[in-house]
């Protein structure tokens, strides 16, 4: 499931007792409400964007039993109530670098198996297929600007005499391979 980048909030019962294993939040959802990802047994994996203020109660309740990793790229823990995250005991939370303090010492974060810091620098996901082969005269590709997370992504070329890249538009201007 992919949710769109336009997203602001996710609604109660959004995911309520789907199958989902993992979810990524875009960045630009600000809420998550009640229930939204309540009793996912399968759920396993969780990541949470930097634009997110709000975490209602029961959003990630219920059966979290597979539940190993939780992903933050908040700065500052946000609030949450006791019966979100049910299985954190046994769970990895991964927080910015910088914030591992605050996480451990935040209410019910706290509780988390591990608080891991990691550089969000390095932590990025892209899903990018193999580009089509292309030829000279085809129109502009173009390329995802942001991760997941919601960071922009800068797009070079190594081989300027094949191709050429503009912000996040790659042009043939040439044969061979980059």
């Amino acid at each position: 499931i992919v949710i769109p980048s336009s997203v602001e909030s996710i609604g109660q019962y959004a995911f309520c007792e789907s199958g989902l294993t993992s979810i990524v939040i875009p960045n630009g959802v600000t809420t998550i409400e009640s229930s939204a990802f309540y009793a996912i047994s399968s759920l396993s994996d969780i990541s949470l964007p930097k634009s997110l203020t709000t975490i209602a109660g029961d959003a990630f309740g219920g059966s979290n039993s597979k539940l190993t990793s939780v992903r933050v790229y908040m700065d500052t823990p946000i609030a949450i109530e006791s019966y979100n995250f049910s299985n954190r005991a046994n769970a990895t939370l991964y927080v910015p670098y910088g914030s591992k303090t605050a996480y451990e010492s935040s209410l019910y974060w706290q509780d988390f198996k591990e608080i891991v810091e990691v550089d969000a620098r390095e932590e990025q996901s892209l899903e990018l297929a193999e580009l089509p082969s292309m030829a000279y005269g085809d129109e502009n590709y173009t390329l995802p600007e942001k991760t997941r997370e919601g960071n922009s992504i800068t797009w070079s070329c190594n081989n300027a005499s094949v191709a050429t890249i503009n912000g996040n538009s790659l042009a043939i201007v040439g044969a061979g391979t980059c």
